[in-house]
């Protein structure tokens, strides 16, 4: 019972024999008696002399009435940054787009000349046969529009049928004749194609404003563009690669012409 009534001087003889080692009978000489030294071994008061209190657990400091450590705050392992963090590249900046070219937009007839004499034959017809555009005077003249540069001339042209007796007429084009042995138009052969209205690519119809003079182009299957004649034979407009061959072929009357463009 003489044991528990020296508990409360326990930390003062803690500070006192901290460290030293303890006699093990009775009469060691503390003021204290060798019991309370004993107690205090027994529960591991006193620091170990290789051990400090931050190596102590949270229990052994409750066994010691010491106050518990201060939580730790666990984060994951630093990754140690090896240069400074890149700036990413700004978009470049897009090419300003081109402006597109004005156009002239031209309303224009067909007319149909002697190569001979250059005199007016007629003018391209708004009524076809079979399929086929007719010429006729100017009463029943074709009316076409198409878009040029500036210069009011151009290549590559899409003539577009404003009146013609074809519903839904998309181009003024070339189509191949049925009396054909190819598509192909060549000096010394008969093959032939006539103006109609068409759905594909256009023919690559030339203007030039200067003189007005409008020639319609046939393009080869290889791609070539050949040299070829324009022709009328019994009110039919034709392009040829051989206009002498045509007529061997077909012995009706055939008459040399031209096209130029006219505002109507």
């Amino acid at each position: 019972m003489r044991v528990f009534s020296f508990i409360p001087a326990l930390a003062v003889l803690v500070t006192a024999v901290a460290g030293a080692a303890l006699p093990v009978d009775d009469n060691c000489g503390l003021e204290k008696g060798c019991e309370v030294a004993k107690l205090a071994i027994k529960h591991d008061f006193f620091e170990h002399p290789t051990r400090t209190i931050h190596g102590l657990t949270n229990a052994a400091l409750l066994r010691r009435g010491l106050p518990l450590k201060n939580p730790i705050l666990r984060r994951g392992t630093p990754v140690r940054r090896i240069g400074p963090s890149g700036t990413p590249e700004p978009d470049p900046e897009p090419e300003p787009k081109p402006k597109p070219e004005p156009k002239t937009i031209h309303h224009r007839g067909i007319q149909i000349k002697r190569s001979s004499d250059n005199s007016v034959l007629g003018y391209v017809s708004s009524s076809t046969s079979a399929g086929a555009y007719l010429y006729s005077n100017i009463n029943r003249a074709l009316v076409v529009t198409f878009e040029t540069d500036q210069t009011g001339s151009g290549t590559q042209l899409d003539l577009i049928p404003e009146n013609s007796d074809i519903p839904n007429s998309k181009s003024l084009g070339l189509a191949q004749g049925i009396g054909n042995t190819n598509s192909v138009l060549s000096p010394g052969s008969y093959n032939y194609v006539y103006l109609a209205s068409t759905h594909l690519s256009p023919p690559p119809w030339t203007f030039d404003s200067a003189t007005g003079t409008l020639a319609p182009r046939w393009v080869n299957p290889d791609g070539s563009l050949p040299n070829v004649q324009y022709f009328v034979q019994n009110g039919v407009i034709y392009v040829g690669g051989d206009e002498a061959a045509f007529y061997a072929r077909y012995p009706v009357a055939v008459t040399s012409i031209t096209f130029e463009f006219i505002p109507l």
